[in-house]
């Protein structure tokens, strides 16, 4: 079999400007399936963390696992282990005899170690090679737990670009994101950075939302990120119309639709105060919907206002 074009021994994925640095000792096979990542693998303006975050990618071989050491299950396939101060993200499917892979990392995401089962090791050409690992949903929850300790989140969300700044549409599944991005695909002076989900981050005096590389069922993945100016909780109605709402009925709203890492009770506190300091910060309205392209006239009126 003739080597694969696709191959290489580093990797640089960028997400709300944070640098995924991915290392390798075997050239990391990249799947040119997920249409998704090709945006976020261009390398873009420095990263306000200050540095890249290397991600070391290991192969054969997997840290100790004990199960009396795990402090989190999600209900399907991935664990987190606590080992002293450090967490182990454990993937392994139902009908694996070994996980996929273990990625650790201490609290301060000086190097992150992604230890990689067999199953993701391929031969070409009598040379191994290692399908990239850092996507959907380890590069997720990689970022879940950096963002919570750098003044960030992980919105449930529909984003939409509307004349240069961001609008953002929190709703869990079925809660109408995908038929207002729908509305919007095409619409004159915006752009949908995703239907599914959105990061937010601390900036300065005001927040910067961005697209992400894990889309809904349109596929919206937009790497694309700007001042936030909006936030609209989504509930469907007969008319199109927009009321505000306190922090406090944001707060309520907003919080079933954070990535939280539950198992952190030391970052908790930090979510919770990044959540409130954005609602104090940004207007909150709810935006009563119908389905169709009407919605997008009411809510392009209100943010060229």
């Amino acid at each position: 079999m003739s080597r694969p074009a696709s191959s290489l021994r580093r990797s640089l994925l960028e997400i709300a400007h944070i640098r995924l640095d991915i290392q390798s000792e075997l050239p990391i096979l990249i799947d040119p399936s997920n249409k998704s990542y090709p945006a976020f693998r261009m390398p873009g303006p420095g990263s306000p963390l200050g540095k890249r975050i290397p991600v070391k990618l290991v192969p054969d071989r997997f840290p100790t696992v004990r199960q009396d050491r795990r402090i989190f299950f999600s209900g399907s396939a991935w664990s987190v282990y606590r080992v002293r101060d450090a967490y182990l993200l454990c993937m392994q499917p139902e009908s694996f005899d070994e996980p996929l892979w273990i990625a650790a990392f201490d609290p301060g995401f000086g190097v992150i170690r992604v230890y990689c089962s067999r199953k993701i090791i391929e031969e070409h050409d009598r040379q191994r090679w290692i399908l990239n690992p850092v996507v959907y949903p380890l590069d997720q929850l990689m970022m879940m737990n950096i963002l919570s300790q750098n003044r960030g989140l992980i919105i449930h969300a529909a984003g939409v670009l509307i004349d240069g700044e961001i609008y953002v549409f929190p709703g869990r599944s079925g809660g109408g994101k995908s038929t207002l991005s729908r509305a919007f695909l095409g619409a004159d002076g915006t752009v949908v950075l995703s239907d599914d989900r959105i990061i937010i981050r601390k900036s300065g005096n005001g927040y910067q939302a961005y697209g992400t590389p894990w889309p809904g069922e349109l596929g919206c993945a937009c790497s694309l990120g700007g001042n936030l100016k909006g936030i609209f909780f989504l509930t469907r109605a007969r008319t199109n119309r927009i009321e505000a709402i306190s922090a406090p009925e944001a707060l309520k709203a907003l919080l079933p639709c954070v990535s939280i890492p539950w198992y952190d009770d030391r970052v908790f506190p930090l979510i919770i105060e990044t959540c409130s300091d954005l609602l104090a910060r940004i207007p909150c309205h709810r935006l009563h919907f119908q389905p169709g392209n009407a919605v997008v006239e009411t809510v392009t009126e209100y943010a060229r206002s």
